[in-house]
């Protein structure tokens, strides 16, 4: 441990003392000699034996001023790692004949370098540093005097140290004078031609020469251009239609970044860009033919948008890749709305007016339905982003469950959406492991992330908003709802949802698909893998729950595992409604230790102790009670069941509409001091509507409320929750609780010592 922290320290001041250096030397503005320098900086030592040894540098730098960057010897080391070589070219692409101090560089956009046709360097000022390239500033300003053959004493070289080798885009043959300094254009003509990449663009270059876009790569400035290699069209070559429909020109526009050059390095965070769009849409060329005469004209129509932006993973080999995702977020009826995700396999390809970027798949083209989408990520994706959930069908598909399970993704085209936890989360699954012999079991795990609605990011939290209850779906899975929630924290909207008691966050939204989505979360669904209480702490409709039971100081009992237990949790709109009646009661309850003995008997009576019991069990296991089993201009049978709260001996109720046919409607009348309801034991007429969407809904009784269970069966490793819209409260407690402390200890205690008094001996 010594040793680190004195390796970190020495590290520190070996930092220190090349700013230091570099201030210095550019404040008194004396050029240093190259052997003090060397000697004063090891760790660029190797760039600097390079140089002595090629002749024309050394004459270059010896007769004219100039800036000098120079890759430190770890990053020559990694360079020539990976097979290439550092040549006369690579040397001169890292020499300008310009002197460049760094706040020169700053406000510049490129460099002109002294390689053949004067190649650019590009210059990104990023939240990460200064860029050159893709290679990072670290440390300049350096004046160093390489090669003294005039005497001048003022023509110095200006040294600024990099973290990467820097590597021009330069013609193989050195014959190729008029191949020198290629525009993006150029490269997508010659790129065998080319030290960058065995990679053919032939496909998609034919594509932008029968669009007529061809000039989109040749305009000057600095733009980025990602271009599918022939891999990505594999199986599609000689098919012009097929070609000319895919990627047609609102597609290449998806390809091109304008007046923004992004080298990989240079991305921070959640960066999004937007791609080209032609300031009067697209323009094409109609003919028509009219009594023998063919008249020829131009229409336009409008442009969508499409966002760029940029993520990073691993690939199965343990090596970093960089993915590149197209969000076309609004769409036509010939490009639909969703997320293509591709590959980078070459990088930072600098050329004359920009930087190109080749890439496995084409953007913003969406061809395939939800499994076809899924088997491509899996499959042919080198990095296999679905690949784990996808090794989990075929599991299934080898023991007999594969053809239903293409039908639900992909039967009839019909909405989809399909939910795919992360490579991550499957590995991180214990109980999933266990299950992938329960072949039952895992089908209907994989049902519960299927979803028969097309539902973008967009629906979920566009829903949620609308809804005024929790926002539920319905899965593949017979019984399972899938609930949404959001929330927005600095501008960025997180995406929750829940299943059979497990959270997950959506993490990659919108793949898209020609008949829905594909969204990638966090967790495996369907397995429950928290306590009750770890439950409360995650779960968004039950925070103000959580943080109860903890100023009751009585959370423990909630993560025991030794007795399962039934909890109806209270929902944020519980409290919220609490709030409604009384807000001192609530701040009170929330944050006054005198109140923690009441808060305990209010939090005790919504459990059911030694049992976790499912709304189903609640219900089949019912006492049917003859004298309100029906009321009056109501359809269908009303159950009561009885389980005995374990607290003061009190009842509490489940009651639910078997017939489907009405839904029981609460109307609360609240005072200052008291409570009372109009629901009963007996609902009247008056509290009875109409139930349209068919479905069964429950409800527990206490004391003459009703709450609403708007979110049964969460279940959890010690127990199961159902989510209630109302906290199980009487008046004479709120009353209690909106009192001073002082007073509510009196309303509390006389009563108790008055039994006590007039208790016979």
């Amino acid at each position: 441990m010594a040793t680190m922290e004195k390796s970190d320290w020495m590290k520190r001041l070996e930092l220190l003392a090349f700013i230091l250096i570099g201030f210095f030397s550019f404040c008194n503005g004396t050029p240093e000699r190259l052997d003090p320098f060397k000697e004063a900086h090891p760790e660029i030592s190797d760039f600097f034996s390079l140089v002595k040894m090629d002749a024309y540098l050394k004459s270059a730098i010896s007769w004219k001023q100039g800036t000098l960057f120079v890759p430190k010897n770890e990053a020559i080391k990694e360079y020539t790692k990976q097979g290439r070589i550092i040549t006369n070219t690579t040397l001169l692409y890292h020499f300008c004949n310009q002197a460049m101090q760094l706040s020169d560089l700053e406000s510049e956009q490129s460099i002109s370098t002294e390689l053949l046709g004067n190649s650019p360097i590009w210059v990104t000022k990023s939240k990460n540093g200064i860029f050159l390239n893709d290679a990072k500033f670290v440390i300049g300003n350096f004046q160093v005097v390489i090669e003294d053959r005039t005497g001048d004493a003022s023509l110095f070289t200006i040294v600024h140290i990099i973290d990467r080798v820097l590597e021009p885009t330069v013609p193989i043959s050195s014959g190729s004078s008029n191949l020198h300094n290629p525009d993006a254009w150029k490269y997508l003509q010659h790129p065998a031609a080319y030290n960058v990449s065995n990679q053919l663009v032939e496909v998609y270059k034919t594509q932008v020469v029968n669009q007529g876009k061809s000039q989109l790569y040749k305009n000057s400035g600095c733009q980025t251009f990602f271009v599918p290699v022939d891999e990505a069209f594999k199986g599609l070559q000689g098919q012009r239609v097929q070609m000319d429909k895919l990627i047609d020109s609102r597609v290449i526009f998806g390809h091109i970044i304008r007046n923004h050059g992004i080298f990989l390095p240079t991305i921070t965070g959640n960066e999004e860009f937007e791609t080209y769009k032609p300031p009067h849409g697209v323009s094409f060329t109609t003919t028509v033919s009219q009594g023998g005469q063919r008249t020829t004209g131009t229409m336009e129509t409008g442009v969508f948008s499409v966002i760029i932006s940029f993520h990073k993973a691993m690939n199965s080999a343990g090596n970093e890749v960089w993915l590149v995702n197209s969000d076309n977020r609004q769409g036509d009826d010939r490009h639909r709305k969703g997320v293509v995700q591709a590959e980078i396999i070459k990088g930072n390809i600098p050329v004359k007016n920009g930087v190109i970027h080749l890439i496995t798949k084409p953007l913003v083209v969406i061809d395939l339905n939800v499994f076809e989408t899924l088997r491509w990520y899996a499959v042919k994706q080198h990095i296999r982003s679905m690949g784990k959930f996808y090794d989990l069908y075929h599991r299934l598909n080898e023991n007999g469950y594969g053809e239903e399970i293409r039908q639900l993704l992909q039967g009839n085209n019909s909405p989809t959406t399909l939910f795919v936890p992360s490579n991550q989360a499957i590995e991180n699954s214990s109980d999933l492991q266990r299950k992938i012999t329960n072949f039952t079991a895992l089908f209907e795990i994989f049902k519960t992330h299927i979803l028969h609605e097309a539902i973008s990011a967009d629906d979920m939290i566009k829903h949620g908003k609308m809804k005024k209850g929790p926002f539920q779906i319905q899965t593949a899975l017979a019984g399972r709802k899938m609930l949404f929630s959001s929330f927005s924290t600095d501008g960025n909207r997180t995406i929750h949802l829940e299943v059979g008691g497990v959270n997950a966050t959506v993490i990659h939204a919108d793949f898209g698909a020609t008949n829905g989505f594909i969204h990638i979360i966090d967790h495996v669904l369907g397995i429950p893998d928290q306590t009750i209480l770890e439950k409360l702490r995650t779960h968004p409709m039950l925070q103000s729950t959580y943080h109860m039971w903890k100023t009751a100081k009585m959370d423990q009992r909630l993560n025991q595992t030794q007795e399962p237990i039934t909890f109806f949790a209270p929902s944020e709109k519980a409290w919220t409604n609490l709030r409604r009646i009384s807000d001192q009661a609530v701040q009170n309850l929330f944050h006054s230790t005198s109140m923690s003995q009441l808060l305990g008997n209010i939090l005790d009576r919504h459990l059911i102790l030694e049992q976790s019991l499912s709304i189903e069990v609640l219900r089949d296991q019912s006492i049917r009670d003859g004298n309100i089993s029906r009321s009056k201009g109501m359809k269908g049978n009303f159950t009561i069941m009885r389980y005995p709260i374990k607290t003061f001996g009190e009842k509490a109720y489940i009651k639910v509409n078997e017939s489907s046919t009405f839904l029981i409607k609460k109307e609360l009348i609240w005072t200052t001091t008291t409570v009372s309801t109009t629901s009963s034991p007996i609902p009247s007429d008056k509290q009875i509507t109409k139930n349209k969407s068919g479905e069964s809904h429950f409800y527990v009784y206490w004391h003459q409320m009703w709450a609403h269970v708007i979110r049964p069966n969460v279940k959890c490793t010690n127990g199961i929750i159902h989510i209630i819209d109302d906290v199980l409260m009487d008046g004479e407690e709120i009353t209690i609780a909106a009192a001073s402390p002082l007073q509510a200890s009196l309303r509390i205690l006389v009563p108790l010592l008055t039994l006590y008094v007039f208790q016979p001996f």
